[in-house]
């Protein structure tokens, strides 16, 4: 009776222990929600965003069908976004272009890669419906969390199902 009791005891200790040094090692490397990343990165350009930025009859690229739709505010918007800004004089514009280089970067978007996909569409807006829009998708990602790298692979969406001792897999589409 005894001895079951001492190891019962040694038990609990040792799961103190190691509930203490993972809680421990939590505080030294606090770990980050999803949602982190991409408000860290994205908050600088709504600050920007914020002041009033002038630029006399200059029209750029629509980006509409970017910002909305099934795909929206992906990595297509945020690497056309970066082109259309990126040649620009006006300093707030080039701040926004370099922020937005960087959030692609750290992302991995590869923009470069998809050039042919960001190319003119003949439709254009003015910078205040620009500056809507990329606000728009940067509460979106924000609300929705950060685009992971594009050099990831894909994730295997199946799951094993058991059935009265059968095994077979069933495909769960993730969008």
């Amino acid at each position: 009776m005894v001895s079951c009791f001492n190891s019962a005891k040694m038990m609990m200790m040792m799961m103190m222990m190691l509930l203490l040094m993972s809680s421990t090692t939590l505080l030294g490397h606090p770990t980050k929600d999803i949602h982190h990343n991409a408000k860290e990165e994205l908050k600088p350009i709504i600050d920007l965003l914020r002041l009033n930025i002038s630029v006399p009859s200059q029209e750029f690229d629509d980006v509409k069908h970017l910002a909305q739709g099934s795909k929206k505010c992906g990595r297509l918007f945020f690497c056309k976004v970066h082109k259309l800004l990126v040649n620009q004089s006006h300093d707030p514009l080039q701040e926004i272009a370099r922020y937005l280089r960087a959030y692609n970067d750290a992302k991995q978007f590869q923009c470069k890669d998809i050039e042919d996909q960001l190319g003119p569409n003949g439709n254009f807006i003015r910078l205040p419906l620009l500056q809507n829009y990329l606000t728009n998708c940067i509460h979106y990602r924000m609300m929705h969390g950060s685009l992971g790298s594009t050099n990831v692979p894909p994730r295997d969406h199946s799951t094993v199902v058991a059935i009265d001792s059968k095994v077979t897999q069933k495909h769960v589409y993730v969008g």
